[in-house]
């Protein structure tokens, strides 16, 4: 059984295309159009849901598709534009650049400040506490998780509502994602008002969102690869 720990109130960015509803963007819909959106654009399209997110976290979480296209598009040829040099461009989109980019978004569209820094720790309890804070005020989180200089590609899980249980899907290899929930095993193992009170790491998952779709990840196994490139964009609004 799966109990949700804590999750964004609207379920994360919905993205409208006819009859079809996806979970935040997709790089693939860049296929034949930008071969650099497509093969290394998860972390703009991550970038691009969390400011989506947030511009509408008042209003309605929804958008047309060619709305979030456009916008996509916009940002890559600006504030987020991936490295040319084809050794560097494998990375995608630079931490440094979703740091800069997302504290002027915050300044300039939400009168927002905000201390944004990539990896600011690598302990795994501290950054799922990191994690937990952000979540409850209503702030997606921008992740990656790197197995190209060590580990293995990290399983993905699907929720089957029947059976009320995980599924295995795919595999994760270097990415990066949102985080939009946290689950657990174990009920009534955190209270708002009280302090955040970790249960054994490995009755816990993450749930996020990729390729426009919800699907749950490992805690444990995620935090087993944190350091300088597996790791959160942490947002602190001051």
């Amino acid at each position: 059984m799966m109990y949700k720990w804590i999750t964004l109130p609207d379920e994360f960015l919905f993205i409208q295309n006819g009859t079809t509803g996806f979970r935040g963007g997709n790089q693939g819909w860049w296929k034949d159009k930008n071969d650099v959106l497509c093969r290394y654009g998860c972390g703009v399209i991550a970038v691009c849901d969390l400011e989506s997110y947030l511009y509408r976290r008042n209003t309605s979480k929804s958008m047309e598709y060619k709305t979030y296209y456009a916008y996509v598009e916009g940002r890559f040829a600006g504030h987020y534009s991936i490295w040319n040099l084809p050794i560097i461009r494998t990375i995608g989109l630079l931490p440094i650049k979703m740091e800069k980019g997302i504290r002027t978004y915050m300044k300039e569209h939400l009168g927002m400040r905000c201390d944004v820094r990539w990896a600011r720790r690598w302990n795994a309890k501290h950054v799922l506490r990191d994690i937990i804070k952000m979540l409850c005020q209503d702030i997606p989180v921008v992740a990656s998780y790197d197995c190209s200089l060590r580990g293995t590609p990290l399983d993905y899980y699907m929720y089957d509502e029947e059976k009320q249980e995980l599924v295995k899907d795919a595999a994760m290899r270097s990415h990066y994602f949102t985080i939009i929930g946290v689950w657990t095993t174990e009920q009534n193992v955190y209270n708002r008002n009280d302090s955040v009170q970790i249960p054994a790491v490995h009755t816990i998952y993450l749930e996020i969102a990729t390729y426009g779709l919800k699907r749950f990840i490992s805690f444990e196994s995620w935090a087993k690869q944190l350091g300088c490139f597996t790791n959160i964009l942490t947002i602190e609004v001051k």
